[in-house]
């Protein structure tokens, strides 16, 4: 018989609230085409931060805990997934608290930022808000899929499954009902993000330095490109939403 903890991780898995990467394959990947996308994902999200103090909700891997922390913030990471935890504490040195966001163990107040980073599709974002308006003072940034008609096809054929995945319209209305307001938000990811397989398929483009530098510069302008003709959020994979507290 399996001990309970491993049944309740496996229902997660079936659920879609964790995912079964391959850890190794990942690896490599965060030194090529996905590694720089991230990185600049990373730059947008620290771009967006106003405090000081920061909550790294499903920090997973670490890498965006330990941009943080490079960049001088104050950082708390939390996650629940065993494995995400062991492998942050080997590729970077982040030490995560085993905790989920609908029952932190924090004091009222206790941070400025909380960034959830591809997290919301994971968990329940009613409850999540709620928690993390008794926890935070200033703001929220959100950093996540921007589940287009064209992405949702995607998933479709690939069998992708997410716990609770929503249009970008459900976060901002969730966001508003429990005392924030939406400040910004910015979208990105066109080209590049697809090309690199994320952190569930292979690279698709050859992973050879300068190519993958000129796919980035090419979904840099097809971004500007669709910007001006106000389509971003038809066609770009990820947004980027910061909401403050209002209340």
């Amino acid at each position: 018989m399996r001990h309970t903890s491993s049944v309740f991780r496996d229902e997660k898995f079936e659920l879609g609230i964790y995912h079964d990467y391959n850890d190794v394959a990942n690896e490599i990947k965060l030194k090529h085409l996905y590694g720089k996308l991230a990185m600049l994902q990373d730059a947008l999200i620290i771009k967006n931060i106003t405090g000081c103090t920061v909550l790294d909700v499903g920090a997973g891997y670490g890498f965006l805990a330990k941009r943080l922390k490079e960049t001088g913030f104050t950082v708390v990471t939390i996650d629940p997934n065993p494995r995400a935890r062991k492998i942050a504490k080997k590729w970077y040195n982040i030490d995560i608290i085993p905790a989920e966001i609908h029952s932190a163990p924090f004091k009222d107040g206790s941070f400025d930022t909380a960034v959830l980073r591809e997290v919301v599709e994971h968990i329940n974002f009613d409850k999540t808000v709620v928690e993390l308006h008794r926890i935070v003072r200033k703001e929220i940034v959100i950093f996540q899929t921007n589940l287009t008609l064209f992405v949702q096809i995607v998933r479709w054929l690939i069998r992708h499954k997410e716990f609770k995945p929503g249009l970008l319209t459900y976060y901002i209305n969730t966001l508003e009902k429990f005392g924030f307001r939406v400040q910004s938000i910015k979208f990105c990811d066109i080209l590049a993000l697809p090309l690199s397989g994320g952190l569930l398929t292979r690279q698709w483009c050859p992973t050879s330095n300068w190519i993958e530098n000129i796919v980035i510069d090419v979904d840099n302008i097809l971004c500007k490109f669709f910007k001006i003709l106000g389509l971003s959020r038809y066609v770009c994979w990820r947004f980027c939403l910061r909401a403050i507290r209002v209340s």
